[in-house]
């Protein structure tokens, strides 16, 4: 069972996006120290991440054996929620696997990991 500290501090700011406009983040810092990020995706690109974690989810092993999905059952908006940590598992991945499991999902490697770029120059803020 792994649980994540509650939020300390939520607060919201406008940062620049490196290549259209403008998008709001959601910047929190955890009692522990840590420092995370919530911010909006397009849905196309939240429905072929999500698939993705799926997919990942089920193909890589697991730190104790512990799912990483599981932890997050109890909470409805789960669902509506990408795992950062497990989705750029997938970019120290070798390059098989990685085309393997993005043809799992329907999408080509290039693809998904241009999803994953935009999202880490989102969060470069941090």
């Amino acid at each position: 069972f792994r649980r994540r500290p509650p939020v300390r501090v939520c607060f919201s700011a406008t940062v620049p996006r490196a290549v259209r406009g403008r998008r709001d983040r959601r910047p929190f810092a955890g009692r522990d120290g840590a420092v995370g990020a919530l911010l909006p995706v397009d849905e196309r690109v939240f429905r072929r991440l999500g698939a993705l974690q799926g997919v990942l989810a089920n193909a890589l092993r697991h730190e104790a054996g512990l799912h990483p999905e599981k932890h997050r059952l109890a909470s409805p908006q789960a669902r509506n929620v990408l795992d950062g940590q497990l989705l750029f598992a997938y970019v120290s991945l070798d390059r098989r696997l990685q085309e393997e499991l993005a043809r799992a999902v329907g999408t080509e490697r290039a693809v998904a990991l241009d999803n994953l770029l935009e999202l880490d120059l989102s969060t470069s803020f941090l």
